[in-house]
């Protein structure tokens, strides 16, 4: 009898936990378009696009392998000179992340 009433109240929390956990991935389409916006000034993109020669390509930046992901949030939170300050959210890094690590692959 007790099995029955919590039954529902498990699924709803696990389907919860489902919806919020993927609404917590990053978006590396999105990380693209903030990398195009904010990047490309500095940092070629795929395919030798803007960019200049005092800054690596995004490309050479997602193939690094020195703790990658965790050296680029480090990196984008709080940039040292001559990187511009950025105003990007946390969602926003992480997406450029996801993008960054896209072009790894």
């Amino acid at each position: 009898m007790i099995g029955r009433l919590f039954a529902p109240m498990i699924l709803i929390v696990v389907a919860g936990t489902m919806v919020a956990s993927t609404s917590l991935a990053a978006d590396p389409v999105a990380g693209r378009g903030i990398a195009e916006r904010w990047c490309l000034s500095c940092h070629a993109g795929p395919g030798g696009r803007s960019g200049s020669d005092a800054a690596p390509t995004l490309e050479s930046l997602g193939r690094q392998r020195h703790d990658r992901p965790h050296w680029v949030r480090g990196w984008l939170t709080a940039p040292h000179p001559p990187m511009p300050d950025v105003p990007l959210t946390r969602d926003e890094i992480e997406d450029v992340v996801a993008y960054l690590e896209s072009l790894a692959d």
